[in-house]
């Protein structure tokens, strides 16, 4: 399994492991063409990886815009130490389950997606923006 988040909390669970085809059109920015949607990973903890676009700052403006940034894929990263405190991700992303000894992508485990399906339901502690979230209870 793999699920995406896109920038407005919406959360949904996919079926198999999905192609760089996939990912690159569900991380593709409306301004960017067909398949021009750069992917990026970012290893977050208990083996999961978030996929988004690599170029998401640029072609939603610069510096991009606050209704494009991904709030609850920007506290993945942070929770996991993958991006600078003060930066963000931009755009919406999908979660794979790392990958394999051969270097291809995994599913999600149902532990896995378990955890980033509650996760990706947290409510931001205070003013929008403020970095702050409730992940009381939230565990692999």
């Amino acid at each position: 399994m793999w699920a995406t988040l896109k920038v407005d909390g919406t959360f949904e669970k996919h079926e198999g492991v999905p192609t760089l085809e996939e990912m690159q059109e569900f991380v593709r920015a409306p301004q960017q063409a067909p398949g021009q949607g750069m992917v990026e990973v970012v290893e977050l903890k208990h083996g999961i990886d978030m996929w988004l676009n690599e170029e998401g700052k640029y072609v939603f403006g610069e510096p991009a815009p606050m209704e494009f940034w991904n709030r609850r894929a920007t506290m993945f990263a942070h929770e996991a130490k993958a991006i600078y405190p003060s930066d963000m991700i931009v755009g919406d992303v999908l979660f794979t389950g790392g990958n394999d000894d051969e270097g291809e992508t995994v599913g999600l485990s149902d532990e896995q997606l378990a955890y980033v399906a509650q996760s990706a339901r947290m409510a931001e502690i205070g003013r929008p923006g403020s970095g702050i979230w409730n992940m009381t209870g939230i565990s692999l």
